[in-house]
């Protein structure tokens, strides 16, 4: 409710905005009958994230591994080799025996404007986490690395890419995007 004065008679006039039309917010005074525009109180254009909202895609681009995408939503998602005794959030499909079943995270996470921040970590798998195809790039347990789009994860043996909504509108962007690029081959372990 919002009280406003009646530009015509100064009498108080009590408003619900929320049944107001927003192009033309008119209210029509009940004891003098003068029409009056009321100004809305501005409300924010960002709408709180949903926790099923997509924010970006890992998609699996490596010579040993089906192709794949998965979708990255807010919150820590571990990712790994597929297994049912012992499920990732993300289980990539593969023969990697340098793949853990839970070999690292992404955390996506908002600033306070509503951009994405995706960040890496390895807690400790067996044969690391190395990042756009650097042999000297191996996570420690205690690295956080924030990613950027068309970042190149190598989790074993397998490499997956880093598609965010940035550069990418939907999965099947994110997809072709992979595809049509030339990355690197794999460091051998």
């Amino acid at each position: 409710m919002l009280t406003v004065s009646c530009g015509k008679c100064g009498v108080a006039l009590r408003v619900d905005t929320s049944k107001l039309n927003p192009a033309s917010p008119l209210v029509k005074c009940p004891k003098c009958g003068g029409v009056n525009r009321i100004k809305l109180p501005e409300t924010s254009s960002v709408s709180a994230p949903s926790a099923n909202e997509v924010w970006g895609w890992l998609v699996v681009h490596d010579e040993a591994a089906a192709s794949k995408t998965f979708d990255l939503r807010l919150g820590k998602q571990v990712i790994g080799r597929i297994s049912f005794s012992n499920p990732a959030d993300i289980m990539i499909e593969t023969a990697d025996k340098y793949m853990s079943r839970s070999h690292c995270v992404i955390e996506v996470s908002l600033s306070k404007t509503g951009t994405p921040a995706f960040v890496l970590s390895d807690p400790g798998s067996a044969n690391g986490t190395f990042l756009n195809e650097n042999a000297d790039s191996r996570l420690s347990p205690y690295d956080q690395v924030y990613l950027n789009d068309g970042d190149v994860i190598q989790i074993g043996r397998t490499q997956v890419v880093l598609k965010t909504r940035k550069l990418a509108d939907n999965q099947q962007a994110a997809e072709k995007a992979v595809a049509n690029n030339d990355y690197l081959k794999t460091i051998i372990l």
